[in-house]
């Protein structure tokens, strides 16, 4: 079966993170339930540079949720930069 790894690029996200976490739970739990996936795909959360509480909330959905690993880049890198950093890990 397929393993998924998506990535997804996060700056100051605490707002909308937790339910767009949740809604990515329900597409994955989804497409694993019609084998469609394998049940270790995941979602690289690239925190890039966030003032806010995003890395915190990636920490914990990591904890949480198996579907979920986060990334913490040091800086603002921009979106494109993020998403490599994303894939090379």
């Amino acid at each position: 079966m397929m393993k998924l790894g998506s990535v997804c690029p996060c700056y100051n996200e605490q707002e909308v993170l937790m339910w767009s976490a949740e809604q990515l739970t329900v597409l994955l739990d989804g497409l694993v339930a019609n084998q469609k996936i394998s049940a270790d795909s995941f979602v690289m959360l690239v925190n890039d540079g966030s003032r806010d509480r995003t890395w915190e909330l990636i920490t914990r959905l990591n904890q949480t949720n198996s579907y979920f690993r986060g990334v913490n880049l040091s800086r603002n890198v921009g979106h494109q930069n993020a998403i490599m950093a994303g894939m090379m890990t």
